[in-house]
């Protein structure tokens, strides 16, 4: 089953994924980048403030680090009580929803 690796890219920040998900194809590749975008926007309280996900992308690469598939976060999606602004803390965001993964809180993809 190959592995596939989910990067997050923001203005300001390049989060890359080094453990990856074996996953069956690219419909299930597609999926799960869909699943997580949800979860991020979902999860946005967590943050300082509420990014602005204009410019946020989802980078998929294969094994061999090839791009595969790139997902951008969908400006409808966004929570109606989320007001953009722009922010310098995707990291925290990200640190948030990782703490939240590994207690449990929030389902694995």
């Amino acid at each position: 089953m190959p592995r596939f690796f989910f990067h997050f890219k923001t203005p300001d920040d390049y989060f890359e994924d080094d453990i990856g998900s074996d996953l069956d194809d690219l419909a299930a590749v597609h999926s799960a980048a869909a699943r997580l975008v949800s979860c991020v926007i979902r999860w946005t309280p967590l943050a300082n403030s509420s990014p602005d996900f204009r410019h946020w992308i989802v980078k998929v690469t294969d094994e061999r680090r090839q791009s595969v598939l790139s997902m951008i976060f969908p400006l409808n999606d966004v929570p109606k009580n989320c007001k953009p602004t722009t922010t310098n803390d995707a990291r925290a965001l990200l640190l948030a929803l990782d703490g939240k993964v590994r207690s449990g809180e929030l389902p694995v993809f």
